[in-house]
């Protein structure tokens, strides 16, 4: 199961207390640790900006907090998003910088959790050239880092006559950024309704990747704690 935090008030101390006490609920799983839009210091989200510094020290804790308390294996991935327009720090060197901060923060975790990177990839909220560019940016740049894109397929079809999604994106853009450009790519569908719809667009746009033999690795839907 992979879980989205939307803030442990980005204490050290505070991450890793909550995140000892979630590895004794449930045995196993991901947890999609989120800081909000990436910009040119580190990343800003829920209120306040956080340094590339701070985020690599608040992961590092949350992974100890995660080893001294579970008892089956698990992921801590490090997450941002492609929100604020376009930007030079949410487009390919934003990727790559990304990558960078996941081998700082690799370096630094308790290694009996596994550190990987999310990006919460919406058509809402850019263009997706901008955010095909971050995925490739991530990529080129460590291909053996794994990536979650935990996002959402905004406006995109339910069934096979279209592939256009919301803000000019297509389900091939999707399918981009949730496996195409990497074998390091898992997509987390984000699934937050009860009425099926957002399960039928996940549904057309594997389908669509399968008939283009593109591999979707998927897990869970994304819930919040």
């Amino acid at each position: 199961t992979a879980y989205e935090i939307s803030q442990c008030d980005w204490s050290s101390d505070v991450c890793s207390s909550d995140l000892c006490e979630q590895s004794t609920k449930v045995p196993q799983g991901v947890i999609i640790l989120s800081f909000g839009k990436q910009v040119e210091t580190g990343t800003n989200g829920f209120g306040m900006s956080i340094s590339y510094d701070d985020v690599a020290r608040v992961a590092a804790a949350s992974s100890n907090g995660l080893a001294r308390c579970a008892t089956g294996p698990w992921e801590l991935a490090i997450g941002t998003s492609n929100s604020g327009g376009i930007t030079n720090f949410n487009g390919f060197s934003g990727g790559a910088r990304w990558a960078q901060l996941l081998r700082t923060i690799r370096a630094a975790a308790d290694p009996r959790v596994t550190v990987s990177a999310a990006n919460d990839l919406e058509p809402g909220w850019g263009p997706s050239g901008q955010a095909r560019a971050w995925v490739d940016g991530f990529v080129r740049t460590d291909p053996s880092i794994r990536l979650w894109n935990f996002g959402s397929a905004d406006g995109c079809p339910t069934t096979t006559a279209k592939i256009t999604c919301g803000n000019n994106w297509t389900i091939d853009d999707v399918i981009w950024v949730s496996a195409q450009a990497g074998p390091n790519i898992v997509v987390v569908p984000q699934i937050h309704t009860t009425t099926g719809a957002l399960a039928r667009q996940w549904a057309r746009i594997m389908l669509r990747a399968k008939s283009m033999g593109v591999n979707m690795r998927s897990e869970e839907h994304t819930s919040e704690l």
